[in-house]
């Protein structure tokens, strides 16, 4: 997806993914931990197309390709070290939380989204290359009428 919510892409209908998904560092990988019916384990999926690969034979949760990333820590530093992208606590802008970075050298912050309301953004990786790859919740509220 890109920063403003467009170009959407699923990767697979395989399972029901769960939790946040950790990029391999060459970004041809996704692993994430996953139900597909029988229980819940860690595959690793293709970004350009094919087959998930199931790489746990137990119950498994919140896979990680590098130890120096802290599954749902609201923050991430960029591979060249020299900013750290993360969620800004306590900053709604219309409902939406937004990503932000501040460059290390400089301590500039700026904002880095201008995502839609009605969505939660609980935790996310860093592509190489410094993209963002996040999960969203949307908000449902029946209606009582």
């Amino acid at each position: 997806m890109s920063s403003d919510g467009t170009n959407v892409r699923r990767l697979t209908d395989a399972f029901d993914v769960r939790g946040a998904a950790s990029w391999s560092r060459d970004g041809k990988w996704v692993a994430v931990a996953a139900n597909d019916g029988t229980g819940t384990y860690v595959y690793k999926v293709p970004v350009n197309g094919g087959s998930p690969v199931r790489l746990t034979d137990t119950a498994s949760h919140n896979p990680l390709w590098s130890v120096s990333y802290l599954t749902s820590t609201p923050y991430r530093f960029a591979p060249d070290g020299n900013a750290l992208i993360f969620l800004k606590e306590g900053v709604f802008v219309g409902g939406a939380r937004h990503f932000y970075m501040t460059d290390l050298n400089t301590g500039q912050e700026r904002q880095l989204t201008n995502l839609e309301t009605g969505f939660v953004t609980r935790s996310f990786d860093l592509m190489p290359g410094g993209k963002i790859v996040f999960d969203r919740l949307r908000e449902f509220r029946p209606r009582l009428d």
